[in-house]
């Protein structure tokens, strides 16, 4: 009940859902690591019944086809390092992956035929 009343009145202050995610997990956190398991000033985790709030999620903001366009016509000569970073630019731009993914690209994965590359998802490290 006091949590509901708080989360309204932080709502009613204007601050954003994130803001107010962030906040309550923090709390939660204190209040069970802290006052609960550390001190032991209580029997109980005081707000283990609380929900967290998952703040709506946003869109990734995309380039437009034009700004896209716009991007790569900037590498126009035909210097090594122009052909090099456009190329990189337009893997990131149709595909999505990270720097780290781009740069990993080996040939022997490129079907010369198709124009595709095939990547896999690594398990996370630790995993076998």
């Amino acid at each position: 009940m006091a949590m509901n009343r708080w989360v309204r009145g932080q709502r009613k202050r204007g601050l954003s859902e994130e803001g107010i995610s962030s906040r309550l997990g923090a709390l939660k956190v204190f209040t069970n690591k802290f006052v609960y398991k550390h001190l032991e000033a209580t029997v109980s985790d005081l707000l283990g019944k609380v929900e967290r709030i998952a703040p709506p999620e946003k869109p990734m903001p995309a380039l437009t086809a034009e700004e896209q366009e716009r991007l790569l016509d900037c590498y126009n000569r035909y210097t090594f390092e122009d052909v090099r970073n456009k190329a990189l630019i337009a893997v990131f731009l149709a595909s999505g992956l990270r720097l780290s993914e781009v740069l990993s690209i080996q040939m022997s994965i490129y079907d010369k035929v198709s124009g595709e590359v095939r990547v896999t998802k690594r398990a996370p490290s630790g995993v076998r």
